[in-house]
């Protein structure tokens, strides 16, 4: 769910955070994605790798699945 539509937020070191965003989810739940899927995936993070390769999954903030457009970077290793 995250990968394939997941909002990609840029991290440092090249890597890519995949967060599903309120505004996502709510296009999902829109499209019929069943609730408690939605419920779940908005509650993770997974860091991908360049190469595509996600490298771990994490319990992600609340806040970052609001502010999409100006969160600051983050480095992999502060999660």
């Amino acid at each position: 769910m995250l990968l394939l539509h997941g909002d990609p937020l840029k991290t440092i070191g090249g890597c890519e955070r995949y967060c599903l965003l309120d505004r996502t989810a709510k296009q999902l739940r829109a499209a019929g994605v069943d609730d408690e899927i939605l419920a779940a995936a908005t509650k993770l993070c997974a860091i991908v790798s360049a190469e595509g390769t996600v490298v771990t999954c994490y319990h992600g903030a609340a806040e970052t699945r609001r502010r999409a457009r100006h969160s600051p970077q983050v480095s992999i290793r502060d999660h």
